[in-house]
């Protein structure tokens, strides 16, 4: 099946928006420095790869042997896995953090709850606990402990910066610390601390539902039917679907016809669900920065899959074993989830390496990582309703510009 493309009033009417693309208008700044987020729980299995952030409203779990290249928050615990492990950026936890062995974090810890490091962690920055802090035996601080509870620092450990705690400091044969002192209250205050985190859960969580709405405003030019059984090409535009299924070993190109600023949505009312080896491929040399999946329901991507561009669900997002969710362009793509869950089995990948978030906003944690984000980059009420006049006027153009389906 192939679906004729975008050109002619369309172009002239995205030259007049304030950024070159859908993407880049209804996704908020905050999703852009985002690879993965859940109102709810994350789970990454082993060997997992997130390209950017990772940011859930309760708990967070990485396998062994996963990744996170940006910054790792959850509302409730953090459970970090062993055996390489690598976190970019910082990890914030309203919850416990426990990190496993041979885990490496290349920013802070910050929790309100208590921090337990394994044994041959590797910490380049600061350890901040409302609780008790454990580093595990032959572990290694960059920076400072503070805990508002004991301290204990295991056997050959050390810790660059001074250790801090309100109650005990028990320090192990062979561990080295560059000081010890009292605290007189704890580094962090867990309810404070919690709130915040859930705070700018919320404010994420409202960008994703925007962006939700908005992207389901938006004209469709074409139709799609609820199962895709054949290998499909579509042009540019904006699909609609009541649900989307695709079969084992199905291929849809997006052809950009050589055109800069192709646009695909697919608005899809309930689920989205890939077979096995479905792959999802961009040609036509288009520039495109605007791949968009808006799914009312749940997502759920089949094992050794791709799927290119951003996964916006209003329920859970199952992503398969081995499967890519990877943007375009440079940037990185991205599963949200406004109200539930998002797996990710062993093996699979959310961006590429070196990828960025949609024409702004680095997939790498910046240079002096902050304990959360800054700003509130909700719009207020005026701005959405003046971005989705905008988009009702590209679609009266699409429809006045003729968009036909053929089917082959």
């Amino acid at each position: 099946m192939t679906i004729s493309g975008l050109h002619g009033p369309l172009f002239a009417i995205l030259a007049m928006l304030p950024v070159p693309s859908a993407a880049a208008i209804l996704l908020g700044s905050d999703l852009q420095g985002l690879s993965v987020f859940s109102n709810t729980a994350i789970t990454a299995g082993a060997g997992a790869r997130v390209y950017g952030s990772l940011m859930a409203g309760d708990v967070a779990t990485a396998g062994a042997g996963s990744s996170v290249h940006g910054h790792y928050t959850s509302g409730g615990a953090s459970v970090i896995g062993a055996d390489g492990v690598t976190i970019g950026g910082n990890v914030n936890a309203g919850g416990a953090v426990t990190v496993g062995e041979a885990t490496t974090i290349h920013g802070d810890v910050t929790t309100g709850a208590a921090a337990t490091l394994g044994a041959g962690a590797t910490i380049n920055g600061d350890v901040n606990a409302a609780a008790a802090v454990t580093v595990g035996a032959a572990s290694a601080v960059a920076g400072s402990v503070r805990a508002g509870a004991a301290a204990t620092i295991g056997a050959d450990a050390t810790v660059a910066g001074t250790v801090g705690a309100v109650a005990a400091i028990t320090q192990g044969a062979g561990s080295q610390v560059g000081g010890m002192h009292a605290l007189a209250s704890p580094p962090v205050e867990s309810a404070a601390y919690a709130a915040a985190l859930a705070d700018r859960v919320g404010v994420i969580r409202t960008q994703v539902v925007a962006a939700q709405t908005g992207f389901a405003a938006m004209v469709a030019t074409g139709a799609l039917t609820p199962l895709m059984t054949s290998d499909t090409t579509l042009l540019s535009g904006v699909y609609s679907a009541s649900s989307l299924s695709t079969t084992a070993g199905t291929t849809l190109t997006l052809d950009g016809q050589g055109r800069v600023g192709q646009v695909w949505v697919f608005n899809i009312a309930d689920s989205l669900t890939t077979g096995a080896n479905t792959n999802i491929v961009l040609i036509g040399g288009a520039t495109a920065n605007s791949i968009i999946w808006n799914t009312g329901s749940y997502a759920s991507l089949g094992a050794d899959s791709r799927l290119l561009g951003t996964l916006l669900s209003g329920g859970y997002i199952s992503i398969g074993a081995n499967t890519q969710v990877t943007g375009v362009g440079g940037t990185c793509g991205g599963a949200f989830s406004a109200a539930s869950y998002v797996t990710a089995a062993a093996g699979a990948t959310v961006g590429a390496e070196g990828c960025s978030g949609i024409d702004r906003g680095s997939a790498s944690p910046p240079a002096s990582p902050r304990l959360l984000p800054d700003g509130n980059a909700v719009p207020e009420p005026s701005t959405w309703a003046l971005l989705l006049a905008g988009f009702a006027m590209v679609g009266r153009a699409m429809r006045r510009a003729g968009m036909r389906q053929v089917t082959a």
